[in-house]
């Protein structure tokens, strides 16, 4: 039986965590194109293509980690050096969808939350 180093620990504990916020950030994102429909929402340009942009890092973003948690099982001392070249492509890229939503947060709670609270209301 083989232990798992804390170093190893760590390194999973660190992917699982971006797997979490890779697939938040895509699903809530999602729910924010899926509204620029709406006809009683007008999204500017700039609004869809933050959301775009960051679907889609996130969806590269949960490939990756997945993709090197199968690569580290077949090749352990390439998956080091490859887990540090991931970490830097989502670590940039998340400060990226960071940067570009620190803008936007009355819109993003207009469109996900109380959008669908106004539609509710609006039955009763």
């Amino acid at each position: 039986m083989s232990f798992i180093s804390r170093h190893e620990l760590l390194s999973i504990a660190l992917r699982v965590v971006q797997l979490i916020f890779a697939v938040i950030v895509v699903v809530l994102n999602g729910i924010y194109l899926h509204y620029f429909d709406s006809p009683y929402y007008h999204a500017h340009f700039s609004e869809v293509f933050r959301s775009g942009y960051a679907v889609f890092i996130g969806s590269v973003s949960i490939l990756l980690i997945i993709g090197m948690a199968v690569f580290h099982q077949m090749n352990r001392r390439l998956a080091i050096f490859g887990s540090w070249i991931v970490d830097l492509i989502v670590g940039i890229n998340w400060f990226i969808v960071f940067g570009m939503f620190l803008g936007a947060h009355e819109a993003y709670e207009e469109t996900c939350g109380f959008y669908i609270l106004r539609r509710y209301y609006r039955r009763w």
